[in-house]
């Protein structure tokens, strides 16, 4: 079945902040991705950043100093991201601070490597490993360590049930020409166990052919008919993108007013994918103002050129939706 972890109604729980950006006011973003670390204890070969890690990361008081402004800006969830987040060494007190003093809900994206700390102040938890096969992974991830991370998934959904822990545990899989093959399996597998969810999702900008696309597709539906108890997330939009080709329907990224992401120096970007790039940059959360981020931002977005823009963006999905609102007529009229 599909799950409603993604989806684009989230923003009518969100009523003010939609009212603003319809009428032009300043908006306050609500979900922020949150870089701590640069490090990252695998080299996937499909990783953009594989080539060109550094050891940078936040140092601690610099976190609880940009937590408290995110705080102010009203942020209602963070999640963390990589880099891979469990290589940062306080990584259960960041998210002790985050979640009991500033009162964010939580998300974290790991490979499972690293044992997560701090699950009791997680909303959700996602695993990213794209297969449960030994050879592939380490085909894929570059080191021989499915067995290590298979278990830490075993423990985090023990650890679940025995404390009874209100948190949401999903896996993924990023589909490429080396694991397609592995879909069903991989599905399979993870209805044995007490997972909530599985996402399979392509990877941005990745060269699929067509009749790869229509294999994946294919497999999608077949999985979906199955009738397994687990969650899917539906990424078949980010499949058919690729597969049609990215037409554009509106102007910029209407997204961007409600996201934002965070990298190791404090510096706030429009998204997690344009992070390093300094035109889209609002300012830093440890050297200017609320007041001036804020500013900033809409100038930033509308000077900014979003041909830079992945394909299979997440953001598709409300992009269309906001638009969709900023078109319709006679609204008095349900």
């Amino acid at each position: 079945m599909k799950s409603n972890y993604v989806t684009n109604n989230k923003i009518f729980y969100h009523l003010d902040r939609l009212q603003n950006h319809l009428t032009g006011k300043t908006v306050r973003p609500i979900t922020v991705r949150f870089r701590l670390t640069d490090l990252c204890n695998l080299k996937c070969n499909y990783c953009f950043f594989k080539d060109n890690l550094i050891n940078s990361e936040m140092k601690k008081e610099d976190v609880f100093t940009v937590f408290d402004k995110l705080k102010e800006m009203e942020i209602k969830g963070i999640v963390f991201t990589g880099g891979e987040p469990t290589c940062y060494p306080d990584l259960k007190y960041v998210l002790d601070y985050a979640k009991n003093i500033c009162g964010f809900d939580l998300g974290l994206i790991t490979n499972g490597v690293i044992y997560p700390e701090g699950l009791k102040n997680l909303t959700w938890i996602r695993f990213s490993l794209d297969t449960i096969n030994r050879r592939t992974y380490r085909l894929i991830k570059g080191k021989d360590l499915v067995a290590k991370v298979l278990s830490n998934i075993d423990k985090v959904i023990d650890k679940k049930r025995d404390k009874n822990l209100d948190v949401t545990i999903g896996v993924q899989m990023v589909v490429t020409v080396q694991n397609y093959f592995e879909m069903e399996e991989f599905v399979s597998y993870w209805n044995t166990k007490d997972i909530d969810y599985y996402q399979m999702r392509p990877l941005e900008n990745y060269s699929y052919n067509e009749n790869l696309l229509d294999f994946i597709l294919d497999r999608l539906k077949i999985i979906m008919d199955r009738g397994y108890k687990i969650d899917m997330v539906d990424t078949a939009y980010k499949w058919e993108e690729l597969k049609k080709g990215f037409k554009r329907t509106y102007e910029g990224c209407p997204n961007a007013d409600f996201i934002g992401a965070v990298d190791t120096k404090g510096d706030f970007y429009i998204c997690c994918s344009m992070i390093k790039d300094e035109t889209a940059k609002y300012g830093n959360l440890l050297t200017d103002s609320i007041d001036e981020i804020l500013y900033k931002r809409k100038d930033i977005q509308q000077k900014f050129d979003y041909s830079k823009c992945t394909l299979a963006c997440q953001s598709l999905l409300l992009n269309k939706t906001l638009d969709s609102f900023k078109r319709t007529k006679h609204i008095n009229f349900i």
